[in-house]
């Protein structure tokens, strides 16, 4: 935590607020975020009484926060001095925008260079909202785009993260992506962190996990990827016949792309999923 605070607080756009949301930790981050509260005014501490969990922390974060921008500052990753200020240019030069971010690389435990990651987000050049709606949802991958500036009063419209396993950020994104375009600055200025290995061995664990529970679990996450996506949808700023083409992009794009069909089979009988589907369909044309 120390060096990403370091990374923050060395930004050269100097005007920000550094909140801090201490999820009921157990290690020494209070100690810590303490020191730097003594040495930098810009720096605002909360501590939770309980642990909240992630997608509400998460979202507590931006509740607190009162900047024209925003920015989710996660896990162990680092930034260029210049990342804050090159994103609010990009921002205020580009009208149409919300949201701006860099490419990333992989950095180790050491913050060694090891790789530049790639991704598909950039949407710059285009203008339908539904067209990047597709296109976002179809090039999912590590979402490092909500890792960049975001302008608060859009990112207010939107659900924030909704409690999705490994799919809140997708769902985030694709409502954002319904009120603005993405813009990539082409060069490596967040740097993402690898796993350290007692991270890897509890994701190890987890996985282990999801595997004895498997079969239910894959498809309830499933089915509310595509319940999530679908609302997305049915309360975008689009007319009937595109919000209709859209739902039927968004279902076989999660049919396509999450969705094992032998887990799926086995979660439950083929005529239990079809009345699940009914039961979604008449929500979504309700009205």
């Amino acid at each position: 935590i120390r060096q990403k605070l370091d990374s923050l607080l060395s930004q050269d756009y100097k005007n920000l607020e550094l909140i801090i949301a201490d999820n009921n930790s157990t290690d020494r981050t209070a100690d810590i975020c303490g020191e730097y509260l003594v040495k930098d005014k810009r720096i605002r501490y909360y501590r939770n009484e309980r642990n909240l969990g992630a997608h509400q922390n998460f979202n507590r974060t931006f509740e607190l926060s009162s900047g024209e921008y925003f920015m989710w500052a996660a896990a162990n990753d680092l930034w260029d001095k210049s990342f804050i200020s090159r994103c609010v240019d990009v921002l205020n030069n580009n009208p149409e925008a919300v949201l701006c971010y860099s490419q990333a690389a992989l950095i180790d435990e050491n913050g060694n260079k090891l790789r530049i990651l790639s991704d598909s987000f950039n949407t710059r050049f285009i203008k339908n909202p539904a067209q990047r709606f597709s296109h976002t949802i179809w090039n999912l991958g590590p979402g490092i785009p909500l890792h960049g500036l975001i302008i608060s009063s859009v990112l207010r419209q939107t659900r924030l993260l909704v409690p999705i396993i490994r799919a809140s950020d997708y769902l985030c994104l694709a409502e954002l992506s319904l009120r603005g375009t993405f813009l990539q600055i082409p060069l490596p200025l967040f740097y993402r962190r690898e796993t350290s290995p007692e991270e890897r061995a509890k994701q190890k664990e987890f996985v282990s996990l999801m595997t004895n529970q498997k079969i239910r679990r894959t498809f309830r996450r499933n089915y509310q990827i595509m319940f999530h996506f679908l609302k997305s949808v049915k309360k975008a700023p689009l007319g009937k016949k595109d919000k209709l083409k859209l739902a039927i992009d968004t279902f076989y794009c999660v049919i396509k792309r999450f969705c094992v069909i032998e887990d799926m089979l086995e979660a439950v009988n083929l005529l239990n999923f079809f009345r699940r589907a009914n039961k979604l369909a008449k929500v979504f044309f309700k009205h």
